[in-house]
């Protein structure tokens, strides 16, 4: 059943048979640290083959910004002093009041988070873990939940799949659909299919764990 939900989830050939072979060794006690160790050699070549996701963040670095604030500098001086024996001081020109510098200033567009639930928030750090998180199984209505959150519409697509829309009403405005489909017979998505679905998530919107933040108690 495994290997049926991998393929409805655009897994090829060769990438579910390497994720069968971790997940069978996976459910050896005595070969788990392996296996997570071979998952995340399988998870560094399949992101290495995605095309790179759109740029979702415009960010400018303190060097660039440094730059640019200095070619948008505009000194006035006055001409020349003529130069008289003994008096070098007078080839030096005269600058004006720095205070009358015209300065040209840009602004940073901020960074949006999509504010979520804790419940959420947990989900995410999952989705795209960090190397201290320990993974595990979650719920397929734990994920909807998590999406729906987000801002995502589910309905059902026929069968087992799920379209997940993302209108304007978003916190970033962004806009699409996305499908995956409902694992079964058990509704239980393991690791190694949740950070796949990740991928597809950063690659079609431009997600990863610093777009969330957790929202207020007073906010649910």
């Amino acid at each position: 059943m495994v290997r049926e939900n991998l393929a409805e989830n655009d897994f090829e050939g060769e990438e579910i048979e390497g994720l069968m072979g971790v997940l069978e060794a996976h459910l050896k006690p005595e070969y788990l640290k392996a296996a997570v160790r071979e998952a995340e050699e399988i998870m560094a070549k399949m992101t290495e083959d995605e095309e790179p996701a759109r740029d979702t963040f415009r960010d400018i670095s303190t060097a660039a910004q440094g730059s640019l604030r200095s070619g948008l500098f505009q000194t006035n001086q006055r001409e020349k002093a003529k130069t008289r024996p003994g008096n070098p001081l007078a080839t030096v020109p005269a600058v004006e009041d720095p205070g009358s510098l015209d300065i040209v200033t840009f602004s940073i567009e901020p960074m949006v988070r999509i504010r979520v639930s804790q419940r959420t928030l947990d989900v995410v750090h999952l989705i795209y873990p960090e190397s201290q998180t320990r993974p595990r199984n979650i719920t397929w209505d734990d994920f909807v939940h998590a999406l729906c959150d987000a801002g995502f519409v589910a309905s059902n697509n026929g069968g087992s799949a799920v379209r997940f829309e993302l209108g304007s009403g978003s916190d970033r405005g962004d806009k699409g659909a996305i499908i995956f489909h409902k694992p079964h017979p058990v509704l239980k998505i393991v690791p190694i299919m949740l950070h796949g679905m990740g991928r597809r998530l950063t690659k079609w919107f431009g997600w990863n764990c610093d777009c969330f933040e957790a929202r207020g108690a007073q906010e649910d």
